[in-house]
């Protein structure tokens, strides 16, 4: 179980280092960051990465528990309920 969870990690990690080229490539992002010095750019890199690690946490949570209860059926929680 331990092992399955960190090898989603390491390929999450990997998939994340793979898409970094795709920063700010939406057009109003890029469009903004055409006009600013690369410190700009770094910070508005930065900010979208921010902005964009809630939605992946709470994702990849309902994700996680999915995959955890996928073998559950109503059965089974109406017993442990009883327990």
């Amino acid at each position: 179980m331990l092992r399955r969870v960190l090898s989603a990690l390491a390929l999450s990690g990997l998939l994340l280092l793979v898409s970094a080229p795709a920063a700010a490539q939406c057009a109003m992002c890029r469009e903004t960051a055409s006009y600013q010095r690369a410190k700009a750019i770094e910070a508005l890199n930065a900010g979208i990465l921010v902005l964009g690690i809630p939605p992946v946490g709470v994702l990849g949570g309902i994700g996680f528990i999915a995959f955890k209860k996928r073998n559950t059926t109503r059965d089974d929680i109406e017993r442990d309920q009883v327990a």
